[in-house]
């Protein structure tokens, strides 16, 4: 299992991501050391080393698979676009049907 298993970044940001095995007898143990770890998209995030992640400079989502042994666990990373939307913003938007005004009241 990897831990976290998702987590949002600032971009350049670095974070420490943990692999842990848990075995049929109940314990469980840090692998971190042993696992390769790999992104679906490094120029999003990137594995830096010692399961360090780093991410890139784009806003996006990337997955960054660890594996040890034969199993894999998966953390998702997401760089949002910096800044807020304004809630004006959402709120000139279209309401074409009751869905729409339940979400926006």
């Amino acid at each position: 299992m990897a831990e976290p298993a998702s987590r949002n970044l600032s971009p350049n940001e670095v974070f420490q991501l943990k692999v842990f095995a848990e075995y049929s007898d109940g314990n469980r143990r840090d692998v971190t050391d042993g696992s390769a770890f790999q992104s679906n998209d490094s120029t999003l995030a990137a594995p830096a080393g010692d399961g360090k992640v780093k991410a890139g400079t784009l806003p996006g989502e990337a997955a960054i698979m660890a594996r040890y042994m034969n199993h894999i666990a998966v953390c998702n990373v997401i760089i949002p676009l910096p800044g807020k939307v304004p809630d004006e913003t959402y709120e000139k938007l279209p309401r074409n049907n009751e869905i729409d005004d339940l979400v926006w009241k």
